[in-house]
Order: C-alpha cells, then sequence, then structure tokens
C-alpha cells in the first residue's frame, strides 16, 4: 500500500484541484478555480464541444464529465507509479514540487471569470454551460 501512496497523490491531489474545487464553499462564501488543472480536465469537454454540440446534455457529454477525468487521473496514477519504481529520490522530489507548485495556480472563481482568464476553457465553466 505505502508503494501506492505517491501514485493516489498524483492521481486525486489534480483530480480534486481540476474538477471538485470550483464546488467547495470556503469561509467567507469563497470559492476558487485552479488555473493550471482545470483546463487539463476541461480539456476533455473543450474537444467535446468543438466536435458535437454538448448544450442539448447529449450523451456524449458524459463522456467528458467522467470519461475524460478518469483518463487523465488513470494515466497521472501511473505517472507516480514511474516516479515511485525509478527509484531516483531528486526525480520524486522535482515531481512532488511539480505537483504543489501547478496546485498553487489558485484564483477566485468570480475573477476567474473575468478577462484575461475567461478565456481558459476550464472545466468548470464548460460544464456550466452544458448543465
Amino acid at each position: 500500500m505505502r508503494r501506492n501512496i505517491l501514485s493516489l497523490v498524483f492521481a486525486l491531489v489534480p483530480l480534486f484541484f481540476g474538477v471538485a474545487l470550483p464546488y467547495v464553499e470556503f469561509p467567507g462564501n469563497n470559492r476558487y478555480l485552479n488555473l493550471f488543472w482545470s483546463p487539463v480536465y476541461g480539456f476533455g469537454l473543450f474537444a467535446l464541444d468543438r466536435m458535437a454540440i454538448l448544450r442539448s446534455r447529449s450523451p456524449l457529454a458524459l463522456l467528458g464529465v467522467i470519461a475524460w477525468p478518469i483518463a487523465v487521473s488513470c494515466a497521472l496514477f501511473i505517472l507516480g507509479g514511474k516516479v515511485q519504481q525509478g527509484g531516483h529520490t531528486r526525480l520524486r522530489m522535482i515531481s512532488l514540487c511539480l505537483l504543489f507548485a501547478s496546485s498553487c495556480c489558485i484564483v477566485g472563481l468570480q475573477k476567474s471569470l473575468q478577462p484575461p482568464f475567461s478565456q481558459v476553457p476550464t472545466f468548470y465553466k464548460i460544464f456550466f454551460s452544458i448543465w
């Protein structure tokens, strides 16, 4: 189990920051958006929106809402396993620092809806426009 902790961290931390963070209310009625992971998870919805019209709650929307985040998380889980198996402590530390740095790219949700951030295709904005 201890071997899989780094893989789980690589899979679950970005999933939280990319998908769930805007739906969590912090003290003071504040909500936030991660500018790195939310576009990564939003890319699936963005690509499907460009290929098909998702505004009508089509079955393709489920592919972008569920399958894409699962696929990204699985890929990050595998990447975390590769980093763990590599045996290089320096590589592990650099990877964790990059994960931490990417998780710190946070802005307020209201600010993310204004320029220049309003042009970024995030999971929250595309999901909100579909549902």
